[in-house]
């Protein structure tokens, strides 16, 4: 055997194994494309991990002031709900005492005023009745004007 025949048999007996590397050198090649997209992937995640762990922090100091203001408006609508409660105790105890003397001196004022004006047209008749029979004619200015 000379030595171009074994360099033959020789590649003959490498040309897989050639073959085989060449295979993984561009399955290497592969994994490093993979590797670097994956490398961007991360820092993508890590990246939008950030951004999150920044909206948390706002949403909770949101939340936080939120919980303060609820707090302040519970806090205002408690001494309202004192204040309306003293409001109506007022009412009821200096208020209404003299709404219902006001109304009950009213009613009387009208009921006075029906006898009054009951009285003054039965007296009118009477005097009708003896101006007539007396043949006085009265002055306009004594003439009772009629209310109703």
């Amino acid at each position: 055997m000379n030595q171009d025949d074994f360099t033959k048999l020789l590649d003959e007996a490498l040309k897989p194994l050639k073959e085989g590397r060449d295979e993984l050198r561009q399955d290497l090649q592969e994994v490093k494309h993979t590797q670097g997209q994956l490398a961007e992937d991360l820092k993508e995640v890590k990246d939008t991990q950030g951004q999150l762990a920044e909206d948390l922090k706002e949403v909770k100091d949101t939340q936080g002031q939120l919980a303060e203001d609820l707090k302040e408006v519970k806090d205002t609508q408690g001494q309202l709900a004192e204040d309306l409660k003293e409001v109506k105790d007022t009412q009821e105890r200096q208020l209404l005492p003299s709404v219902v003397t006001i109304e009950t001196t009213i009613k009387a004022y009208g009921d006075m005023y029906k006898i009054n004006n009951s009285n003054s047209k039965k007296l009118e008749k009477r005097i009708e009745v003896l101006e007539d029979k007396s043949g006085i004619a009265p002055p306009p200015e004594f003439t009772l004007t009629d209310v109703s």
